[in-house]
This record gives C-alpha cells, structure tokens and sequence, in this order.
C-alpha cells in the first residue's frame, strides 16, 4: 500500500499517467525501488526510497553532480525537475519519509558477452572514454552546498564480518586496504567517481555506452573507478578456455584505457594502482561471499587467489600493464 502511496504522489510531483508505470527493480539489500514511466510519449526512470533528511541530502548531491555532468555532454541521464523544478522531492506518506526523483530512461541495451555489436573494442574504447570524460569534468565540479555532498571511499566494502572466518585473509585485506588510504589524493587522482561502473550498469546504443545507477557515487580515486569496472569487465567478459584468456584481457584492458586516456590524463603513479584496485573489487566480492558461512568451502581456490595476489587464473596483470 505504501508503494501504492508513493506512486500517486510521485504521479502528481512529475505530471505523468501513472497507468504508465511499470516495476524495473525492488530488492533486500537496496534501498531503492526503481520504476520506469512515460510521459509526452518520452521514457522516464523514477527512484523512490524511504530515508531520512541526511538520505535526502545525499541523494540531491548526487542529482546535482548528474545534472552538472549531463550539461555537459557527458552521456549519463539528465535529471528530471518535478512540477515545482526540484530535481529531489520528499514526501511524507503513511508515517514514512520518502525521497523521489526521476530522470531520463537510457537508449539502447545491456552488453551481452556473445553479441558482437555489444561487446567488441568499439564498446570498450567508449566506455573507458566516457568515464574519462566524467572524471575530466568532475575535476572543476564543486557542489552546491556543504550539506549536499557524497560520502567519501573509506574501503569499508571489503572489511566484512565474514573475514573473521579466514583470519591470514582477514589480514591480508586489512593491509590492502590501509596501503590503498594511505595514497596520495590530488586533483588529478581523486574526486567524484561513480564506483560502480560495470557492464549491468550501463546501456550500449550503436557503440556508445550510456551509464546510469549513480546511487554508489563516492570522492575516491580515479583508479578506484576503473579498477572496479575493469575487474568486472574481466570477471564476466573472460572465455572460459584458459589459454585465450590473457589475450582476451588484453583487448578489454587495453581498449578501455585507449578510450579513457582520450578524455582524462592519469600520470604513470595512479595507473600503476589500477591492479591494486581490481584487487580490492576482488576482495569485496569474496568478503561478501564469505557473510554467508555455508559458502566458505565453496570460495577456497579464492581465498587463494586473493592470497597470492592472483585475479583471475590464465590472466596476468600488474603495474606494467597500464603504464
């Protein structure tokens, strides 16, 4: 019923038929519930969770940076004012405190690793170019208010509980994650970033990616952004025949950083962390994994790839790969 509620007001906040709206996603774990809507025959998103005034100003920071980024070329989905020309809106409903805003719905699709007009060196040149582009913009970006600010990367992703149950991992990620704080933070290394940037989160439209799902926007490291979506980028794009891995992994990683170092120059110093970053992902993925004890037998060839400072099996990568 609450839903229900909400969907009316939101309704009536962006002027649409709310015969229109169709469920996209509501899940544990995620704040969100994510709708789409039409409205003058145009697609539109519509976010909507249940938060607090400080959720709220999170939220509005983040819409404030996509709308600066969307001005300005970048291909990330413009917000959309409501009827009073707010891009977030509260609304109190049945006792509960809700924060709402909407946006441009993305044009084209998912890349599919087995479709060739999706997942091919056109698309991963453009997508390490758009987010060059984004981190080339976010460089002159300052918010609009104190209060309206995104959190900052503190690596607390992969310091979960269930490390307890390996305690030499436990360690080991601890370090990884103290050596990765204690790096510089300049402008040419550090800002806004998305720190989600992986191929579920973002469309392919004729070879051009267009990126949504700004709701893990931190101030972190430039390589932190693309160490995440590169981890994800050899974790799903990755044959399973061992021997064409590595050259596999050379044409994701290497038409990635050709297209990011078109728009975002990145010196020598932050590119060697990359690996350091994808390592981290690395360890997000399995801390996760391990909250849930009964999978502890299963993530043992894991462990001991993130022991030994392994990503992937067939797969080298270091430093030199991207310098």
């Amino acid at each position: 019923m609450a839903d229900e509620h909400m969907l009316a007001r939101a309704s009536e906040l962006y002027d649409f038929d709310p015969d229109t709206v169709q469920l996209i996603r509501i899940w544990d774990g995620s704040p969100n519930h994510i709708y789409s809507f039409e409205k003058n025959e145009q697609g539109y998103i519509l976010r909507a969770s249940k938060g607090s005034e400080d959720w709220a100003n999170r939220t509005q920071a983040e819409m404030d940076w996509l709308d600066y980024l969307a001005k300005r070329g970048a291909r990330v989905s413009l917000p959309l004012p409501s009827m009073y020309g707010r891009i977030v809106e509260r609304a109190e409903l049945d006792g509960e405190d809700w924060v709402i805003c909407a946006f441009d719905k993305a044009e084209g699709r998912h890349a599919q690793r087995d479709d060739p007009d999706t997942w091919n060196e056109q698309v991963f040149q453009d997508w390490g170019a758009t987010m060059g582009q984004i981190h080339h913009l976010t460089k002159h970006y300052h918010p609009s208010s104190e209060a309206r600010t995104r959190p900052t990367f503190d690596g607390c992703e992969a310091l979960q509980p269930g490390l307890h149950h390996v305690p030499e991992l436990e360690k080991t990620v601890h370090d990884h994650v103290a050596h990765l704080l204690s790096l510089p933070r300049t402008q040419g290394s550090f800002g806004l970033i998305h720190q989600d940037f992986h191929q579920l989160n973002f469309f392919v439209d004729r070879g051009k990616v267009h990126v949504f799902d700004f709701d893990d926007s931190v101030y972190g490291y430039f390589a932190l952004d693309i160490g995440i979506a590169l981890y994800h980028a050899l974790l799903w794009g990755l044959p399973e025949e061992i021997d064409r891995r590595q050259a596999a992994s050379q044409a994701i990683l290497g038409g990635f950083m050709k297209g990011y170092l078109s728009q975002n120059a990145l010196d020598d110093s932050c590119r060697s962390t990359i690996p350091d970053f994808m390592r981290f992902r690395q360890m997000c993925e399995l801390a996760w994994a391990l909250n849930d004890p009964a999978t502890l037998d299963a993530q043992q060839a894991e462990i001991e790839r993130v022991q030994q400072g392994v990503l992937f099996d067939g797969v080298h990568v270091d430093a030199s790969t991207f310098i």
